[in-house]
């Protein structure tokens, strides 16, 4: 073991194994613990860094998007499970660069931001379905990610207060 990892409680590493793993057998109970999941963040952010080391060059890219996407959403949880709204800000700042991608999460939910051209593409998604559905389709339930979305022209976005209002709204 290296000397500065961290030894994990055993609710720690139960808590991963369900969220990584998804095992046939999951709690029946709403397990949610804020500091678990930026734990299970910071595991993935590391493990991204490490594996990026050993990836073929062809994959440099995707993994360099990952990372970042992962580290930036990283970087606006806070322990108590909220979005650090300046660190969002920091983000949106961020956007004004073409072809990145920023993705914001929250338990079962996300929303991935991307700057293409002239627009900031803003698209969400729920991992969770509907209960209907899921109860009553016979088979195999198919989903559609991401979900609905929208976009703002450049001008738009950087229109005094809007980021500021998005960043609240989206916290």
């Amino acid at each position: 073991m290296e000397p500065s990892a961290k030894v994990m409680s055993l609710e720690e590493i139960t808590y991963l194994f369900h969220h990584i793993f998804l095992p046939p057998k999951l709690p029946q109970s709403d397990e949610y613990n804020a500091q678990y999941e930026i734990l299970l963040l910071d595991r993935v952010v590391e493990l991204l860094r490490d594996f990026s080391h050993h990836a073929e060059p062809h994959d440099a890219a995707v993994l360099t998007s990952a990372l970042a996407m992962i580290s930036r959403l990283r970087g606006i949880c806070e322990l108590d499970g909220g979005v650090n709204e300046s660190q969002l800000k920091e983000v949106f700042s961020d956007l004004d660069f073409e072809g990145e991608n920023h993705e914001f999460g929250a338990s079962n939910a996300g929303i991935l931001m991307t700057s293409i051209k002239d627009a900031i593409q803003v698209e969400s998604f729920e991992l969770s379905p509907l209960n209907k559905p899921a109860m009553t389709t016979i088979g195999r339930l198919q989903r559609v990610f991401p979900g609905p979305g929208l976009a703002f022209d450049r001008a738009t976005f950087k229109e005094p207060g809007f980021q500021d209002a998005l960043g609240h709204t989206f916290a």
